[in-house]
């Protein structure tokens, strides 16, 4: 089903909330779901039950706030303001009207709420994401502030009509347009504009001649796949069986020495390894070589547009869009930690994905290499790091780091195994390290990221 996102820049300036009487506007009260389900039953045209909105609520305690106007003592809108996760940033999670109670601005006036509270969380923007094509409907978002950012490629015609009325029917193409960048399994999609010049934006290019792929032998392994040359970068999407889905995410970042990427090794096997846990892979294949001068650059802004890309399309992709994480291998995990350190990003906005939020919910460095060069804030996200005391990389740098986190106050968790050296990926081997799998999967598990 074809999906609009949406965005209010700035949330300065909301008029007062003052639903008419008879209705009732407040926060959600135990009670309210019997009519609650009703509600969205009608307004979603699926059933509900008291169960289900419980279930809802309980599984988000501390992530959402839901708002209900009342009539009399039935509860006929309800709105949901998501705003944990990124700081900053209030997600509108659903707006839903009785169909008896249509046509009276209800909705208007329970989108309103979840701005306030929005400021009231200190956001600044808001986003939303609809699949409701119908003129009310936009123009009550339109009304608010918000402005159309996203279209996404299937069946757009059903937004022609809604847009023509609005006269903004040129609109679709652009719309469109910022909407080459979808992620679709299996696909390779490029991260930047092929039409974007090699210097534009703050996006320093430069092209490398054709991409290399080698493969390096590993004396009873499989070949680890060697890409270098990496001028245009991209997202793969790796999607994980529907029975196993939790809704979370998590982009990989090979390592390399920010020269090339071990594209197997710390890519695609990682990959599949976060499907059996049920979660969204997505792999970044990031510029490399980088220019000397700027060795880390380049990568950074390919790793902030590539978060911002998927967190832009969580709805349809079926994400927690405050559920993506990061995880990276030596030099990708320097690149999964700078990430970590920079919410502003370093070159000049492209499209909409550019305004929603490019940090990781959560942060995971295996043999990270470089860290010694990077200082955290307490905005950093939850870390999990793993290295041997033998890797050629100096393990005091990643103590260096860990005790950074700490002075910081930002959760994390670090083990450091005696050998096992460096590169070994998801490999099995004698070293006890090799199980470190495990370790990570129980991390994200208990610090709820794996929930359904």
């Amino acid at each position: 089903m074809s999906q609009l996102t949406m965005q209010i820049r700035s949330l300065t300036g909301l008029p007062e909330v003052n639903v008419p009487a008879p209705y009732v506007l407040r926060p959600y009260q135990l009670g309210d779901e019997v009519s609650a389900a009703e509600c969205l039953s009608s307004a979603f045209g699926e059933p509900w039950t008291p169960e289900k909105v419980l279930s809802e609520l309980a599984e988000n305690a501390g992530t959402w706030k839901m708002f209900v106007i009342v009539h009399g003592d039935q509860v006929v809108t309800t709105a949901t303001a998501r705003t944990s996760g990124q700081p900053g940033e209030g997600y509108v999670h659903w707006v839903a009207t009785h169909a008896d109670h249509v046509g009276k601005r209800l909705g208007y006036w329970g989108t309103l709420a979840v701005l306030h509270e929005f400021v009231a969380q200190d956001a600044s923007r808001g986003i939303l994401t609809t699949d409701d094509p119908r003129l009310p409907a936009i123009k009550t978002y339109l009304n608010l502030g918000f402005e159309p950012a996203i279209l996404d490629e299937t069946h757009p015609e059903r937004w022609e009509t809604v847009f023509t009325q609005l006269g903004k029917e040129s609109m679709i193409t652009s719309l469109l347009a910022a909407g080459v960048f979808t992620l679709t399994e299996g696909k390779s999609v490029p991260i930047w504009p092929a039409n974007l010049p090699l210097d534009a934006n703050g996006v320093v290019r430069k092209d490398l001649g054709a991409e290399t792929v080698k493969h390096d032998p590993r004396e009873g392994q499989e070949p680890v796949d060697i890409t270098g040359n990496v001028s245009n970068p991209s997202l793969t999407l790796y999607k994980p069986p529907a029975n196993l889905d939790t809704g979370a995410a998590v982009m990989g970042c090979p390592g390399g020495g920010y020269y090339i990427l071990a594209s197997n090794l710390e890519g695609t096997e990682i990959c599949h390894w976060l499907n059996s846990l049920g979660v969204t892979a997505v792999l970044l294949k990031y510029r490399v070589p980088s220019a000397d001068s700027d060795r880390y650059g380049p990568p950074l802004q390919d790793a902030q547009r590539g978060l911002g890309l998927i967190r832009s399309q969580a709805k349809s992709l079926g994400i927690d869009p405050y559920r993506i994480g990061i995880i990276g291998f030596s030099a990708g995990g320097h690149l999964s930690a700078n990430l970590g350190t920079h919410r502003t990003r370093t070159y000049a906005r492209i499209d909409s994905a550019d305004e929603i939020s490019c940090r990781p919910d959560f942060t995971m460095l295996i043999y990270p290499a470089y860290l010694d060069g990077i200082a955290p804030t307490k905005e950093n996200p939850p870390t999990f790091i793993l290295q041997t005391a033998d890797d050629p990389i100096p393990v005091e740098n990643t103590l260096g780091y860990a005790a950074a986190l700490a002075k910081e106050k930002v959760v994390a968790e670090t083990h450091i195994f005696p050998v096992g050296g460096h590169g070994y990926g998801l490999r099995p081997s004698k070293d006890p390290v090799s199980h470190w799998p495990d370790l990570a999967a129980g991390w994200m598990k208990s610090n709820g990221w794996l929930r359904k």
